[in-house]
């Protein structure tokens, strides 16, 4: 939890200036991971990709902005589209229409985005025991891409490139059925 209107004098001059902001954190990962594997069992096969990072940092610009009461006022004085943020009682003077412009300057949204993604996963079987015939054959595929994702971060999406989550789009889970003939 934060103080709200506190902020730290890093040099000690008793003044809260821009003398006092400093680099913490980093968008890129430290590390990065990735796994592919593949399966057969008899006319089975199941193949998957993994990959990760960690280490890395993001500014949740969405987040900022709901914490903001007069961003999500309209003109005519009533609320729109608010994002789950918008009710964060960690922050006390939100909603009594306080200036919270400071706080965006600070690192309170700064969040973990280090991830675990499950980014494909297909399964498909080999009908050549079924189609007996010379030189053809047949295979059926089943492929889900963005299967999953594993992260602490809780704006849209961990992997952002730029390192702020600005109302990007979220990534669809896509299903994919195939058959691929062999002549």
């Amino acid at each position: 939890k934060i103080l709200e209107g506190r902020y730290a004098d890093l040099n000690n001059d008793g003044q809260i200036t821009d003398a006092d902001q400093y680099r913490t954190k980093q968008s890129a990962p430290k590390i990065l991971l990735g796994a592919t594997t593949t399966f057969d069992y008899k006319n089975f096969s199941l193949s998957t990709v993994v990959r990760g990072t960690f280490g890395n940092f993001a500014y949740n610009n969405v987040a900022s902005i709901a914490g903001n009461t007069n961003s999500a006022l309209l003109n005519s004085g009533f609320l729109s589209n608010l994002t789950q943020y918008y009710f964060d009682d960690s922050l006390s003077g939100r909603l009594k229409g306080s200036d919270n412009s400071k706080l965006l300057l600070s690192d309170y949204y700064l969040k973990n985005a280090g991830f675990v993604k499950i980014d494909n996963l297909s399964l498909s079987y080999n009908l050549k025991d079924v189609i007996k015939s010379n030189g053809y054959g047949m295979i059926v595929s089943f492929t889900v891409q963005n299967v999953a994702t594993y992260t602490k971060y809780k704006g849209i999406d961990p992997e952002i490139f730029s390192g702020i989550d600005i109302n990007i789009y979220p990534r669809p889970r896509t299903f994919v059925v195939g058959l691929n003939f062999q002549f």
